[in-house]
């Protein structure tokens, strides 16, 4: 670079990594109008020089400003730019310095904020257009697991499999990704949704190939013919469902995968059943396991966490992005609700009984999507209610007392409703004013109220 009369070298971020993700780049430096991304290696194929520039090209396009993308290999003492046409070409020294010259650095005082990790973080059901564009990235743990499952499915043989991973963890995204991997090769694909399907399941059955079935229908679509079937939510199954799930799967002597989260069950009924322990010790050949979060920020992580449980408030945790709102009047509830509804906001209700009228109904408004609505899906802004029935135990646990007349258990509906958040998150309390102290010390609020 010296030799080329490049004096600027300073403001280069070095292996900086995105939150959550681990998108790592060995080189960024930002100017007031473009970016200059420089990855370097000893020696590499073109073919993964060319991938590793377009996954950055693509993680940078979010900041708005023209990217430049080159790879330096060592051993050969190369040059390489991913050009605005999208094709690698050789380049040399002569025109990296020429860029880097012409920059106007800008000085970045937080890295991090520059980067959102819920943009890349497709959806398969709320991002359908890029899902199927294929404008994603799965993460390493994620590429792993398909690359193992792929390798386990490559036998003649019947073969089950599982994907196990709590909210957040992209395990809908990764059986969904496997999914159109298959039906791209030509595989015929049987998804079976332990739960009605939303928009995006019935955006996706528009296209050739894709056969998505709520559970309602099993019979139907085990009488179908299929290479893969794909059960969703699983935790939701109930033994019978199971049972004739596992007998066509061997008689078709087809792959099946179940995708679900043991934690994701409604009602008591649901987690009595235990499901998902039945298929990891008696059905699937290989449970792969995701662990580590990286859709939902570590803001409402930590505070998720904390209101479960008191005891594991992160003190050191800002929430900038978390609101209270406690009224003691249903009217108040329903106009305050309908106004954040009209602005851009998700408000997700408890299920309503089909035979009982229930205490909750009273505040909540039926334009709202309900916790059996919401399964799977995911939201940059959610609403939440916490009424009455919900106290801490001893143990500065969150529970909640059963609703006469309710088939479903609200706690179980409010982990579900809350795990569905991405970025913003508001809690109207209902007439609970012990609960919303406990909030209020989550936040590090002044508790007088």
């Amino acid at each position: 670079m010296k030799s080329a009369n490049v004096n600027k070298l300073n403001e280069f971020y070095i292996g900086f990594k995105i939150n959550q993700i681990n998108k790592e780049f060995d080189l960024l430096r930002f100017g007031l109008d473009n970016i200059i991304n420089i990855e370097v290696k000893q020696k590499s194929t073109l073919e993964r020089v060319e991938k590793q520039l377009r996954q950055n090209r693509y993680y940078l396009s979010f900041i708005g400003k023209e990217v430049y993308s080159f790879t330096y290999l060592s051993e050969e003492d190369s040059f390489y730019q991913y050009d605005n046409s999208n094709q690698l070409i050789e380049t040399n020294i002569n025109t990296i310095a020429a860029i880097l010259k012409e920059q106007d650095i800008k000085e970045i005082y937080d890295i991090n904020r520059l980067f959102k990790p819920s943009n890349y973080l497709v959806s398969p059901f709320n991002a359908t257009d890029q899902f199927l564009k294929g404008e994603y990235f799965l993460t390493q743990h994620q590429n792993n697991i398909k690359n193992d499952l792929i390798g386990l499915f490559k036998s003649n043989e019947t073969c089950f499999a599982s994907i196990v991973g709590v909210p957040g963890t992209g395990k809908t995204l990764l059986t969904y990704d496997i999914a159109n991997d298959y039906i791209k090769k030509k595989y015929k694909v049987q998804i079976i949704h332990c739960a009605n399907l939303n928009k995006g399941h019935h955006f996706l059955n528009e296209y050739e190939d894709w056969n998505i079935s709520p559970i309602k229908n099993i019979h139907l679509a085990l009488n179908d013919d299929f290479d893969l079937l794909i059960v969703d939510e699983a935790q939701r199954l109930k033994e019978t469902q199971l049972k004739k799930i596992v007998e066509s799967v061997k008689s078709l002597n087809v792959k099946c995968i179940f995708s679900y989260d043991p934690e994701q069950c409604l009602s008591n009924e649901e987690s009595s059943r235990n499901i998902g322990s039945i298929i990891e010790e008696k059905i699937s050949y290989k449970t792969h396991k995701l662990t580590k979060k990286i859709r939902t920020n570590k803001e409402i992580a930590s505070f998720i966490k904390g209101l479960f449980n008191l005891n594991k408030i992160n003190y050191n945790q800002n929430y900038p992005n978390i609101g209270i709102q406690y009224f003691a009047s249903d009217d108040s509830v329903r106009e305050y609700s309908l106004n954040l509804y009209n602005n851009d906001w998700k408000i997700i209700n408890f299920t309503k009984s089909q035979f009982n009228e229930l205490t909750y109904d009273e505040y909540q408004n039926p334009l709202f999507d309900n916790s059996h609505a919401v399964i799977g899906q995911e939201y940059d802004k959610v609403v939440i209610f916490i009424d009455e029935h919900f106290y801490y135990d001893e143990q500065q646990r969150l529970r909640a007392t059963h609703v006469r007349g309710g088939a479903y258990a609200i706690d179980k509906m409010l982990y579900q409703n809350i795990t569905r958040t991405r970025d913003k998150l508001t809690l109207i309390i209902v007439r609970n004013k012990p609960v919303l102290k406990a909030v209020q010390s989550i936040l590090k609020e002044n508790n007088s109220y």
